[in-house]
């Protein structure tokens, strides 16, 4: 049924929308931080701080990209600064690990402190019973009544009786976005990440996948089409004097003729 365990993880966790949402992440991560980076640029600030708003800008291009999926759920917590997006009852949760290569993923303080804002993300949600009903994405099998009930006891069976958060991991500065991960974590003992799933976002491969060809409106080949070998350039033969066709060029009035 599944292709893969990531899609299979992100079926079952966070419902049908699940791999769509896996599949936007890394682009929605990549425009913002080249959003931020522009700003940074603009600004001509010494200090990375117009960059240093990644970290709410974020959230709130999540919201924005994944609020249409079906079965999306977006609320605000108490006191929060962004809004927030859940699956399933499983909030989406996007985390910038360092500011370099340094930290690790595993084993690493969400916070220090955490914040009873973003402690709370990680409390048990009630499960949307609705979502395995809706069209699986596609390359995926229709989910039928009898295993759609199952599922919901199969999430308990993935991820315990802790609850857990869909979890955008990123290492990024002004100058680059050095590494992503995405995955489900929980909050373990002195609020580390403990992670139940966790893969690699390849960066390269996103970042290719964010540009698209283009083209022509009317179907004829553009002006660079042809092959390089076939164009017959040649140096153009030096002008000497004025064109016959064109008149005289006359010159502007002397400043004798402005102050008459």
């Amino acid at each position: 049924m599944f292709n893969s365990e990531a899609e299979m993880w992100s079926t079952r966790v966070l419902g049908a929308s699940g791999p769509k949402v896996r599949e936007e992440l890394p682009g929605v991560l990549i425009d913002t931080h080249n959003r931020c980076v522009a700003l940074q640029s603009a600004s001509e600030l010494p200090a990375a701080y117009p960059y240093g708003l990644m970290w709410i800008m974020l959230p709130n291009a999540v919201v924005k990209t994944l609020g249409s999926l079906a079965g999306s759920e977006v609320f605000r917590p108490r006191n929060g600064k962004y809004p927030v997006i859940a699956f399933n009852g499983v909030p989406v949760l996007p985390w910038r690990i360092s500011k370099d290569q340094v930290s690790q993923l595993e084993d690493t303080a969400l916070a220090d402190p955490v914040m009873g804002t973003k402690r709370a993300l990680f409390e048990r949600r009630a499960v949307q019973p609705t979502l395995f009903s809706e069209e699986p994405p596609s390359g995926s099998e229709t989910v039928d009544q009898a295993e759609s009930a199952g599922l919901r006891d199969t999430i308990d069976e993935l991820v315990g009786d802790d609850a857990h958060v869909a979890l955008l991991a990123y290492s990024s500065n002004q100058h680059a976005l050095l590494s992503a991960y995405f995955g489900y974590a929980k909050l373990g003992e002195n609020d580390v990440v403990e992670l139940t799933y966790w893969e690699k976002i390849d960066l390269e491969d996103a970042t290719a996948q964010r540009l698209r060809l283009v083209q022509d409106f009317d179907g004829s080949d553009s002006f660079d089409a042809g092959d390089l070998g076939e164009l017959d350039l040649r140096p153009r033969t030096p002008l000497e004097g004025i064109p016959s066709f064109e008149p005289p060029v006359e010159l502007p009035g002397t400043a004798e003729e402005e102050n008459d």
